[in-house]
């Protein structure tokens, strides 16, 4: 078998080209990301935040602050100390930079003057050599969400280039560092100094083109586990479920599989026409596998109930008052659309792009290149097949980063975000109650992503090992809680 006391193999579709905390927009992006960071929080068991890096941490709602006390003696990966100076060093890196799912430079007091690394803002004061004090413009639970991602994570000075790109990944502030990397294959390395990091194990990532490829090599024991938590083909998960050498985790749903349709070009920015594919899709039951364990049906967008879900019985009364479209769009314009056969199915494919030439639309496919080159080509596209990672956990902290950017809406996002902020602040029932259900109508009525069906996600690994996730940002696991299932 490929286990050994030293190395795990992991197979992934997507093996980043590079990793930046400024740049991460696939999930196995932010996966990798999350284990070479340190994050100032992490939300962990009951809906608690915790710390690696902090001592103690107080926040005064009344004042928009933060004062932050970091631990004494923490060390980067190789020896170096990891002070104040780096925490601010990486906020206000963040803050130029920018993220690809929160814009720090947007919360905090004086985040959008920062523009050189040299300068100074009243959002960020340095109170001593392990004090420091963050002041927002707006507080909420959403402030401390923000500091569980990757994004705002801990780098030393050393890692990025004049540019404040990051460059060198040799060490690190979280508990593993890379060894080597090629465009087929990383390795991972444990950081002796981070408490958090519970095994010995190196991690060797091998990039996979096809699914297939990955359940095959599972099967055969050339790799112990996979980043692929779904899977396109009813035929593989049979083929999991009576492998005796596989264990399958219990599952939760922890994804959307969706199209995002670019609200920018016609006539993808008519409200009819998403309302009318909207209802098209939720009348039909898409789902790969007609199966509860591993794909739920879809009837809206998978949002926590505190911003507003609507119940079955409402979500049917909207559908019903969406008009059937009966015209064809007069389009001069072949789109273009982004997908794989990982993301959308070619039963699902083909069920949308009969819908769109039946009404004049004329749509060529375009292999996914992960969401930066979906940005880069908008101008073109017409909608693209995307997995949502986001558990309903994680979503009671913040309204999800999706709204925060202002990806999911066409015109409702500031409506959305003030009726929001106003529920943070509800304390009577009513109130509550009135808030969310005109959250909930305008997240049906305006969404420009439209669900096909709930992903229950799994793990898939050698029986040899075991994987505790209690932790994770985007429903991802440590890597530090691999364990042997018996002593080797």
């Amino acid at each position: 078998m490929a286990i050994s006391s030293d190395k795990l193999n992991i197979g992934v579709i997507d093996l980043p080209e590079k990793i930046d905390p400024s740049e991460l927009y696939s999930a196995n992006e932010y996966r990798i990301a999350y284990n070479l960071l340190s994050s100032l929080f992490y939300l962990g068991p009951n809906d608690r935040y915790y710390s690696y890096l902090l001592s103690n941490w107080h926040a005064d709602r009344d004042k928009k602050t933060l004062v932050l006390t970091l631990k004494k003696s923490l060390k980067f990966s190789n020896g170096d100390p990891l002070t104040i100076d780096d925490v601010i060093f990486s906020l206000k890196r963040q803050v130029i930079k920018g993220g690809s799912h929160n814009k720090l430079a947007s919360k905090l007091v004086g985040g959008d003057l920062l523009k050189k690394i040299e300068q100074d803002i009243s959002g960020i004061k340095k109170l001593n050599e392990l004090n420091l004090e963050l002041t927002f413009k707006s507080f909420s639970d959403v402030v401390f969400y923000i500091f569980t991602m990757p994004d705002t994570g801990i780098l030393s000075k050393k890692q990025v280039d004049k540019n404040l790109n990051v460059t060198d990944w040799s060490f690190s502030s979280g508990p593993y560092h890379i060894k080597s990397k090629t465009e087929k294959k990383m390795i991972l390395v444990k950081n002796k100094y981070h408490s958090l990091s519970e095994t010995d194990f190196e991690f060797h990532f091998f990039k996979y083109d096809h699914e297939a490829k990955i359940v095959n090599d599972l099967l055969e024991g050339k790799i112990d586990y996979t980043f692929q938590k779904m899977f396109s083909k009813p035929e593989i998960y049979e083929k999991l479920e009576n492998a005796k050498n596989i264990r399958i985790s219990e599952g939760k749903i922890t994804a959307v599989q969706e199209i995002d349709l670019n609200f920018t070009n016609y006539p993808f920015s008519d409200i009819n026409f998403r309302q009318a594919l909207y209802k098209e899709i939720m009348g039909h039951d898409l789902r790969p596998l007609k199966n509860d364990k591993y794909f739920v049906k879809a009837d809206q967008y998978l949002f926590p109930h505190h911003i507003g879900r609507l119940s079955a019985e409402q979500v049917t009364s909207k559908m019903n008052s969406y008009k059937n479209l009966k015209k064809k769009y007069d389009v001069d314009k072949t789109f273009k659309y982004y997908s794989s056969n990982s993301l959308l199915p070619g039963s699902v494919k083909n069920f949308i792009l009969a819908f769109l030439d039946k009404h004049g639309i004329s749509i060529k496919e375009e292999p996914y290149q992960g969401y930066k080159h979906v940005r880069e080509n908008w101008s073109e596209v017409s909608f693209f097949a995307a997995q949502m990672f986001m558990n309903d956990k994680e979503l009671q902290q913040s309204i999800g980063y999706s709204v925060n950017m202002g990806w999911v809406f066409d015109k409702s996002q500031s409506k959305i975000k003030e009726l929001n902020d106003k529920l943070f602040g509800a304390h009577d029932d009513k109130e509550k109650s009135i808030l969310i259900n005109k959250i909930a109508d305008l997240i049906m009525e305006d969404s420009t992503i439209i669900p096909l069906y709930y992903m229950v996600s799994h793990d898939f690994m050698n029986k040899k090992i075991i994987l505790n996730q209690d932790f994770g940002y985007f429903d991802t696991p440590k890597l530090w809680n691999f364990r042997y299932a018996t002593k080797q």
